[in-house]
């Protein structure tokens, strides 16, 4: 696709050979995750109890060159959760707060810190319970 931009060594573009369709309308990123980190968060999305929407993990890999502007034209996404990744390796050319969430249109985007962190501090799990309980999602 960028064959020419590609040809050139100071360019290095990656095509958009992703299909994102099958996202769904909750978005969790984070890099690779033990078992039972994956189960933690998914508890998370359970106890907000969001009728109808599907929630996708998405992996971060630092190594991997993934062009994320088609998942963020998705229009069913509602919410991005990112766990200690930030809006710049996702593709967003964004600042944000940690634990603050913010609307960016059409989503709701909020950043935590990894999970690993989040699952072992009461406080952390206090803060994204009181930032997201509040919020209304409708497919």
């Amino acid at each position: 696709m960028n064959h020419f931009l590609n040809s050139i060594p100071h360019y290095k573009i990656p095509d958009l050979e992703i299909n994102w369709e099958h996202t769904g309308e909750i978005i969790l990123f984070h890099p690779k995750l033990a078992p039972d980190e994956l189960v933690f968060t998914d508890k998370i999305i359970q106890a907000f109890n969001w009728p109808e929407m599907r929630s996708f993990h998405q992996v971060y890999t630092p190594a991997a060159t993934i062009n994320y502007q088609m998942l963020w034209a998705q229009k069913q996404i509602r919410l991005v959760i990112s766990f200690g990744i930030q809006p710049i390796d996702m593709g967003l050319n964004i600042l944000l707060k940690p634990y603050q969430l913010t609307y960016l249109d059409p989503f709701y985007i909020y950043l935590t810190d990894p999970v690993a962190r989040v699952a072992g501090n009461k406080d952390n799990k206090s803060k994204i319970w009181n930032d997201l309980r509040g919020l209304s999602l409708t497919p």
